[in-house]
């Protein structure tokens, strides 16, 4: 079993969270990740928590990518595992697999 601390940055899943649990990921919120092209406070704090799951060997994921800006401003902070909109929507466990497993064998 891996446990992931969700919506980082909103509600209950805060810093003091982070420094006192050990999860195997934390969940970046959109919230959070909105601004991270124009305002270089999010950026740092972005960068803070990716070293912190970095030296704490947790995976770090940015939830709600809608644009390539986006995912680049993650990528130069350290944030490599993005996740939203802007790669795919949703899809039910039979569609992903056509379309991203078995879509390249089908050539």
């Amino acid at each position: 079993m891996r446990v992931a601390l969700d919506d980082f940055g909103a509600h209950y899943s805060n810093a003091s969270v982070l420094a006192n649990t050990q999860f195997d990921a934390v969940k970046l919120d959109r919230a959070l990740i909105n601004d991270v092209v124009t305002n270089d406070t999010v950026r740092t704090l972005v960068r803070s928590v990716v070293d912190v799951c970095n030296h704490r060997n947790m995976d770090c994921i940015a939830e709600g990518i809608e644009t390539l800006d986006q995912a680049n401003s993650l990528i130069d902070e350290g944030c490599f595992v993005c996740q939203g909109y802007y790669y795919d929507r949703p899809l039910p466990a039979d569609a992903f697999e056509r379309k991203y497993l078995l879509g390249s064998m089908v050539n």
